[in-house]
């Protein structure tokens, strides 16, 4: 589920947009700060959270054009066998994971196997008859009308097929005409992760490999529970009521398909914004549409699987957040400065909190200053 909760009151400017609509031609950093001065601050304000917030393991990875500035993690992948937490390591990225799931139905756009506007009915079984009708693009932008969820809290670990998915979010009609209201909903992510595997003829996990991962790297980036050989993936941890630290209630990733089932590293993370955003990904059509919000998606600035926000500094930043039973994360492009900032958390009490931290790292890698990111213990 997104931990964002701001919502925004009119269209961004089209100055934001713009620098938004088409991937750069080629990556090249700004001339500001020096990579050493960044890795400085950049620890300075790690280790004050850490000292401060009472979390597990925190992994950061802030690069600039082409170049890796700071790549960090602190603290313990598995409390009870305090094994230390390493930059290769995986987590949960939550809902980081439905820009990927964007991406892999904006490839076979390209391809012409899809279109936005093709309705999920021609595709997909089993839906409500008033499903049937909802367009890849009302999906993928969340202006559907679906609910927000549709998971059943006693059968969190079981693994489960798209169509026992479907079956339950079945049981519930529309919030909202299609295309009226910008209502953010893991149910349609849902209905597209079942259309990644029937478009694809595969698995979402596999689609996600053979098209993503694999192509570009990504070693540690992955369908959650099925890591590639030789891929730790960090455990989870919450917080009771009584402020302990335990293992986080499990959910198996199956019952995220589409809208959280995707782990990686920090430093993949940062690597996909890399090609994502350099045009190594999707064609420059499909990079505008995923990046440009429309309809009634504009007043929350969201495109596909990505928010668009104008930064404190007049420029903007292409942002997702997301978090699931013990997990945070925040994945942010500031396309302007060709910024990529990834940070990934388990155990940590304030996502709120998590979110201003990620924009913090990103103001000191352009030199800027923002409020440092506080919690009272």
């Amino acid at each position: 589920m997104s931990l964002h909760r701001t919502h925004r009151t009119g269209a961004l400017t089209l100055v934001v947009l713009a620098a938004c609509a088409a991937p750069p031609a080629r990556l090249q950093p700004p001339p500001t700060p020096a990579r050493a001065d960044v890795a400085a601050r950049v620890d300075s304000v790690l280790r004050e959270f850490m000292a401060r917030n009472q979390i597990a393991s925190l992994s950061v990875a802030v690069s600039r054009g082409n170049e890796t500035l700071v790549q960090r993690t602190l603290g313990v992948a598995d409390v009870a066998a305090e094994r230390p937490a390493t930059n290769e390591m995986a987590y949960r990225t939550a809902s980081v994971s439905k820009q990927f799931t964007a991406a892999l139905l904006l490839k076979q756009v390209d391809r012409r196997r899809l279109s936005l506007g093709d309705s999920i009915g021609h595709f997909l079984t089993g839906l409500r008859p008033e499903w049937r009708k909802l367009t890849i693009e009302q999906l993928l932008n969340h202006t559907s009308g679906l609910h927000r969820e549709f998971r059943q809290p006693s059968r969190m670990t079981e693994d489960l097929p798209s169509d026992t998915l479907i079956l339950w979010a079945a049981r519930d009609t529309m919030l909202s005409a299609p295309g009226t209201r910008h209502v953010y909903s893991n149910v349609g992510y849902m209905l597209l992760g079942a259309l990644v595997e029937k478009s694809y003829g595969k698995s979402y996990a596999a689609a996600l490999r053979d098209e993503i991962s694999r192509p570009l790297g990504l070693r540690t980036l992955g369908w959650c529970t099925k890591p590639e050989a030789g891929v730790t993936e960090v455990t989870g941890y919450a917080y009771t009521p009584q402020g302990a630290m335990q293992k986080a209630t499990y959910l198996h990733s199956s019952q995220s398909l589409g809208s959280g089932g995707i782990c990686a590293s920090a430093g993949d993370l940062a690597a996909w914004n890399r090609a994502l955003h350099g045009g190594r990904v999707l064609s420059a059509g499909s990079y505008a549409a995923m990046t440009t919000p429309r309809g009634a998606a504009v007043a929350d600035g969201y495109g596909f699987g990505v928010r668009i926000e104008a930064t404190p500094w007049g420029t903007s930043s292409i942002f997702h957040d997301g978090g699931t039973p013990g997990f945070a994360a925040q994945s942010a492009w500031y396309p302007a400065e060709q910024l990529s900032v990834a940070v990934l958390y388990s155990g940590l009490k304030s996502p709120a909190v998590g979110g201003l931290l990620a924009k913090q790292l990103g103001a000191i890698a352009l030199g800027k200053t923002l409020p440092a990111p506080t919690e009272a213990r």
